[in-house]
């Protein structure tokens, strides 16, 4: 266990095949498009944009939640919830689009769920 998520077997992980670096990749990518789209930098808000960790994700608080939950499935976090649609009086993120497309989102959902693997289990 780490941070009370309980890993999946390195089967899960392995018939997932989404890791740390695929997510952070996804991420920063869509903050290069809304930088791209705005002509400008994201002013400094109520959570950060960017993550160096699967911990640092896991962590973050989004508009005063955490972001991924112990325990819940994926698609209940408020991080997924925020990043697939509008959540409470807080609108999709990133503010204003471009959004992730539902491939994007479903590797990030698939991320979590296997516990949020930061690489393939070593083999040996």
């Amino acid at each position: 266990t780490w941070l009370g998520w309980t890993l999946l077997s390195d089967n899960a992980a392995d018939d997932n095949g989404v890791y740390w670096p695929r997510v952070k990749e996804i991420l920063e990518g869509l903050m290069d498009r809304w930088r791209e789209r705005w002509g400008r930098e994201p002013a400094p808000g109520i959570h950060a944009y960017y993550w160096d960790t699967p911990q640092e994700l896991a962590e973050s608080v989004l508009s005063g939640l955490r972001a991924i939950e112990p325990g819940l499935p994926a698609r209940e976090t408020q991080f997924v919830k925020a990043l697939a649609r509008a959540v409470g009086t807080s609108g999709r993120m990133p503010l204003r689009g471009p959004f992730l497309s539902r491939e994007e989102t479903d590797e990030i959902v698939a991320w979590i769920d296997a516990g949020m693997p930061e690489g393939p289990p070593a083999s040996g």
